[in-house]
């Protein structure tokens, strides 16, 4: 598990899972549910779980301009879960 920092405008990081293992990347615990991820405009998390598809799992996230929100793209085939 990944723990973001506190948004600063500029921050930018890059996960990519080599195991099978869960690899999740969350908010900072003072932050609120500032994740912007697909179908979702509050997250507090995004996750690679499921069987099959977290070896190569991948996820860049980058503050936005205003460093208000987090944007976070998927860089792999695999799915994610967002919460």
């Amino acid at each position: 598990m990944f723990t973001l920092p506190a948004l600063a405008a500029g921050l930018a990081y890059e996960f990519f899972n080599v195991v099978d293992f869960n690899m999740t990347v969350q908010k900072n615990a003072g932050d609120a549910a500032n994740l912007v991820a697909f179908n979702n405009g509050a997250a507090s998390s995004v996750a690679f779980s499921t069987g099959g598809q977290k070896i190569g799992g991948g996820v860049r996230v980058r503050a936005n301009q205003a460093g208000t929100k987090w944007i976070v793209t998927n860089i792999s085939a695999g799915a994610n879960t967002v919460t």
